[in-house]
């Protein structure tokens, strides 16, 4: 794919706007809610569940670089929610945001993963869903 901005196939300039995250110096604006029911975590390297998760991060592509991540293992029972939200201004009238991000959803115990966001009227909107196993690949 081109201009993902991830600094992989083009110039700092091309993509100067974007806003890179790669928790590599902790949660770069992201919070914990509080209206879950556990939390998100930062990791490195594999996760502690054999079978599951990535053995690395997508960002460094190595074992030392973090992300973040659920363990929808026991003690979590379906439907428990864990929350990361983070604040972006509005957009300019006439433009849009543009979200991208990488997902690695590895385990038969996998879940779901919801993108949302407030529209001005503060109603959550929700631009997408992933449920279940897609394998052992970001």
């Amino acid at each position: 794919q081109t201009d993902c901005c991830d600094g992989s196939d083009e110039s700092d300039y091309t993509c100067y706007k974007y806003k890179r995250i790669d928790f590599e110096q902790g949660l770069d604006g992201f919070i914990q809610l509080t209206n879950d029911n556990f939390n998100w975590t930062r990791h490195q390297g594999p996760t502690n569940t054999q079978g599951t998760g990535p053995t690395q991060d997508h960002t460094t592509d190595s074992a030392v670089g973090y992300y973040m991540y659920i363990e929808s293992s026991p003690p979590q029972v379906t439907r428990d929610k864990a929350r990361l939200a983070y604040n972006l201004p509005a957009p300019l009238p006439g433009t849009k945001c543009q979200m991208r991000y990488w997902f690695h959803m590895y385990g038969s115990m996998s879940g779901g993963l919801n993108i949302t966001s407030r529209d001005a009227s503060g109603n959550v909107v929700t631009y997408e869903t992933i449920f279940l196993d897609h394998g052992d690949r970001w």
